[in-house]
């Protein structure tokens, strides 16, 4: 048990938990989604094309591993990185809401739930628990 005690320091284990939660809510916000798209293609008519779908299950896990992870890094790097990487995500968004636009997929509420995981993310690593979880729901 000193082995342990020597290697994960209290802050490693709340660290993780956090983690934990924000992957947790990035990953039943991704099941969700594609539980929604796959209900929807299941009630329209076969021969009417295959919709993609903008994130999944692993999508929105990542999404919010990267919110946390972006987080992180603004604790030592300062809040410009953090800025950076939400400018950089918000562009991928946008893209590629464009994208399926074009295509004739007008909807977009799969591209502003992947904007609150990436915010979800970041509020987990401050430790904003609470406010996490009664977002996600």
């Amino acid at each position: 048990m000193e082995e342990f005690s020597e290697v994960w320091t209290r802050n490693d284990v709340h660290l993780l938990a956090r983690l934990a939660v924000a992957a947790g809510i990035g990953f039943l916000i991704g099941l969700e989604r594609e539980f929604n798209t796959a209900v929807r293609k299941n009630g329209e008519e076969q021969d009417r094309g295959t919709e993609k779908q903008f994130a999944g299950l692993r999508t929105f896990t990542f999404i919010a591993l990267v919110g946390f992870l972006a987080a992180m890094v603004a604790q030592d790097m300062g809040p410009w990185s953090f800025a950076a990487a939400f400018i950089g995500f918000m562009a991928l968004v946008v893209s590629s809401y464009f994208k399926s636009a074009a295509q004739g997929s007008i909807g977009g509420t799969s591209e502003v739930t992947a904007i609150i995981i990436f915010l979800i993310g970041a509020l987990a690593f401050d430790g904003h628990l609470l406010l996490v979880v009664v977002t996600a729901v």
